[in-house]
């Protein structure tokens, strides 16, 4: 049995305790600098224009204008993707880039946001069919919704943004 000399303990667990809050700090630090260098996707500009009206089409503005607060009620995410594609939704949609002079103007007018000519706007998953889509998802736990971006359907997202869904009363 080996006799310890007075203070090696308190040595001991000073090291130790060192020890562990330098290897905190070297973890610390790494998720710091993974998070400054991992780079967001940039976003082209016909689908920064799709996330501008998916958001429009999503905000309390839009959905107190529209038939939604007589149809829905659960306020959920899914419900409201539901029914901006529906019909009735999809009928209250903007017009796009391409549209007669008078439609555009009076949505400038009014700041409702131009759908781009050649993405279309999908729910739920991508549509193998479609080339340029930005797919709009639901998180109703999150209470959020998912913007995704494909240039074809069945390739990987070249982004996605995610927001939250503001009250609607």
């Amino acid at each position: 049995m080996s006799r310890q000399k007075p203070g090696e303990t308190a040595i001991k667990r000073t090291c130790c305790a060192a020890a562990k809050t330098a290897g905190l700090l070297g973890l610390l630090a790494l998720v710091v600098l993974a998070a400054c260098c991992t780079e967001k996707a940039e976003v082209p500009a016909d689908f920064a224009q799709a996330i501008r009206v998916a958001r429009h089409l999503t905000s309390p503005r839009h959905l107190r204008r529209s038939g939604y607060m007589a149809t829905r009620r659960s306020r959920r995410p899914s419900e409201v993707v539901a029914y901006l594609f529906s019909d009735m939704g999809i009928a209250e949609w903007p017009p796009r880039q391409d549209a007669s002079g008078g439609e555009r103007e009076d949505a400038r007018a009014i700041g409702i946001p131009l759908l781009p000519n050649d993405i279309i706007l999908v729910a739920g998953a991508p549509d193998r069919k479609l080339r340029k889509q930005l797919v709009l998802r639901w998180n109703d736990g999150g209470n959020a919704f998912i913007a995704e971006g494909y240039s074809a359907g069945d390739g990987l997202p070249l982004f996605h943004e995610t927001w939250i869904m503001a009250k609607i009363e």
